[in-house]
Parts: C-alpha cells; structure tokens; sequence
C-alpha cells in the first residue's frame, strides 16, 4: 500500500504555492470551507464554453485557499489520481478528517466530468483511435517489367479534445515497413521515457 502512495505521488505533484494555500485552507472556519468547496464544485462541472459562477470572496486567505482547492482538484483529475493519495496528502497538511473527507467526496464525484472539461481545454497532439486498412492489388496489365506490388490504403482515425477525424494515404510494402518501424521506434522512445 505504502509503494502505491508513493507512486501516486510521483505521479501528481503540487507546487510549494498550492501546498501553501492548502494549508491555509485547512486553517479557515468551517462555513467558508464549505462555500469554497460549493464554487470549486461548481467550476470543475461547468464546461469551457460556459458562464463561471462568480466568487464572492473579500478575505485573501479565502481566495488562498480557492485557489489551492481548486488546483488540487484540477490536478488530482488530471493525474487520475486516487483516494488514498489525495488523503494522505491532506492528512501531511494537517487537514481535519471531516475536510479530508469532504475534498475527497467532490474529487470523486466530479473527476469523470472534471477530466472530460480538461480534455476539451488541453492543447494537445490528436490521439490515433482505429486503423483501417485495405489491399489493393492490380492483376491486369500488359506491362511483363512492371511487378504487381501491393497497394495498401490505410486509415487511421484520429481524437482530439473529444472530435474525430479521419486520414487516409496509400502505399507500397516498402513504404508500409517504414511506417511499421516508425511506430516501433516511436513506442520505444516512449517506453524508454517512463
């Protein structure tokens, strides 16, 4: 259990300037946890295109401490990131249980919603979801010289931030193993980089 805390940690790293306003969240009174618990709830399910509720805070440690919860929240659903972890995080910042536990029930019910928001804001590169592929092959011809190589089409299908598209090219055997190895290589690299 111990080694999985840990790796949950590797993975979601906060800044020194979160943990911080976290810790001033832990230090303000109950009523105004609880406010900020309901704007940052309602933050994390409105999607991009849509109205932000307005934050009525006049204290500095409120908005602190919106502003750490909030990042939490935003980095927890981005890391996927688990109950334990969030709570032993919270426990090394000397949160109440009944704030641990209140942190947690939103990060759970929200991070599915949360994730999809973020997915739809992300710059990121398009994501390949299916391939398709064909073989063409031309038997008629007159030509003796010209050998009757295969043709593939393929198709790959790609998603970013939720919409698909498609792309389509030809090739040749040759071709198709560059391709093949170009993958290899690439997932090596990756592999190589976790």
């Amino acid at each position: 259990l111990l080694l999985l805390l840990l790796v949950g940690c590797v993975k979601m790293e906060l800044a020194k300037q979160v943990v911080d306003e976290l810790k001033v969240a832990s230090t303000i009174n109950q009523q105004n946890f609880d406010s900020i618990l309901d704007d940052c709830q309602q933050m994390l399910l409105n999607s991009s295109n849509q109205t932000l509720p307005s934050l009525d805070v006049e204290d500095v440690e409120d908005k602190q401490a919106h502003a750490g919860l909030l990042a939490l929240f935003v980095e927890a659903a981005k890391h996927n990131t688990s109950e334990d972890t969030i709570r032993s995080m919270l426990e090394e910042i000397s949160f109440q249980d009944e704030r641990i536990n209140s942190v947690i029930s939103i990060h759970e019910n929200n991070t599915v919603k949360s994730r999809s928001n973020l997915r739809k804001i992300a710059s990121e590169l398009p994501h390949i979801v299916d391939v398709a592929w064909r073989l063409d092959l031309n038997l008629k011809g007159k030509d003796v010289e010209r050998s009757h190589e295969p043709n593939y089409t393929i198709t790959f299908i790609t998603e970013n931030a939720g919409e698909r598209s498609s792309h389509e090219f030809s090739c040749g055997v040759a071709e198709l193993q560059d391709l093949v190895d170009a993958f290899k290589s690439a997932s090596k690299s990756v592999a190589d980089l976790m």
